[in-house]
């Protein structure tokens, strides 16, 4: 009996201790919830409360290579953020930490953590707001657009998928000219290319396409003729004019003669080409060669390319623009046009 009392008073001891080995561990493992739930209540308040009430927005640079946590680390230094540890914690959470979109952005520290992770991981970088003019060329583009001089003449074009670019060689003409919306000191070429020419694709709509297809014309034609009236307007009005005097011209296989082709085989932009200039052995030179140029000379814009599909029936085979920058002078007869010089172009 004594020996069943000891063993059942060991039992007991054991059961004793082993009842608040547990009570402690179910403590620490409570307690422990607590840290980690006030901890995460920490961190919650930081994501989701920012610096400052009123601040204002600030350039910040992501650059390539950069690790996310020398992202937050910069974010923390410029006051933008109070906690290099809560921003980490959210890319994390949200599966934003190897997706962080390179550029310049503009910040304020009055944006919360969630606010400034989600502008970085979407890429919403600075953007410029550059027009390119009815009537630029490949230079003149790559100009506005501080790219490389050549960086458009020069561009491969063998992976471009575009049914209006088959056959050809050069994106003259194609890069549609308008207002554009592009990330600042993150253009590419290649983004230049895709966007101008998804804006000429767009613009080109599907009644344009079956006008052109239904006048027997290609795309080429159109934009070759529309790139050369563009250039020789002075205005859209007299556009659908100019365009009915060219084609006269093709329909009985007169030169087209126009200054603005020898200006582009030349490189000039004088009002009128020069004796020497209208020699020069350019397929672009149209005093030269009959017909239509082997391709665009410039970007028409859509009033340009209208002026062409729709063109005005004349019977017109000249014209001039008055030095006074008075309204187009058409002319039928080579006699005439040459009266019309004297008066206008004296």
């Amino acid at each position: 009996m004594i020996l069943a009392g000891i063993e059942f008073t060991c039992e007991s001891v054991i059961i004793d201790i082993m009842s608040q080995k547990v009570i402690i561990i179910i403590s620490a493992i409570f307690v422990g919830l607590l840290l980690v739930g006030a901890l995460l209540m920490i961190i919650e308040n930081k994501i989701y409360h920012s610096v400052a009430m009123k601040a204002d927005e600030k350039v910040f640079i992501v650059n390539k290579g950069e690790r996310s946590r020398d992202i937050a680390q910069q974010l923390v230094e410029q006051n933008l953020i109070a906690s290099n540890f809560s921003f980490q914690f959210y890319l994390w959470q949200k599966g934003y930490t190897n997706y962080l979109q390179v550029g310049e952005y503009s910040l304020s520290p009055s944006m919360t953590i969630a606010q400034i992770a989600k502008k970085l991981r979407k890429g919403q970088i600075i953007e410029s707001t550059i027009t390119i003019p009815d009537g630029y060329n490949l230079g003149q583009i790559a100009k506005a657009l501080n790219l490389e001089k050549d960086a458009l003449v020069d561009y491969d074009m063998s992976t471009l998928k575009y049914d209006f670019l088959s056959n050809q060689d050069s994106l003259e003409g194609y890069l549609f000219p308008d207002t554009y919306n592009f990330q600042k000191n993150n253009l590419s070429v290649d983004t230049v290319v895709k966007t101008l020419l998804d804006n000429f694709d767009k613009k080109l709509s599907q009644p344009l396409r079956d006008e052109i297809s239904l006048q027997g014309k290609t795309i080429q034609e159109i934009i070759t003729l529309a790139s050369i009236v563009q250039r020789e307007a002075a205005s859209v009005g007299e556009m659908p004019a100019i365009a009915g005097v060219f084609y006269n011209r093709l329909e009985i296989g007169m030169a087209l003669q126009s200054d603005a082709t020898v200006n582009y085989a030349t490189g000039k932009s004088l009002r009128q080409a020069t004796e020497s200039d209208i020699k020069i052995n350019s397929p672009h030179n149209t005093y030269k060669f009959k017909g239509l140029p082997p391709g665009p000379i410039a970007s028409p814009g859509l009033d340009a390319i209208k002026a062409v599909v729709y063109s005005q029936k004349n019977n017109y085979f000249y014209f001039l623009h008055p030095n006074d920058g008075g309204p187009a002078v058409f002319s039928k007869t080579v006699e005439e046009h040459n009266k019309n010089r004297y008066i206008y172009l004296k």
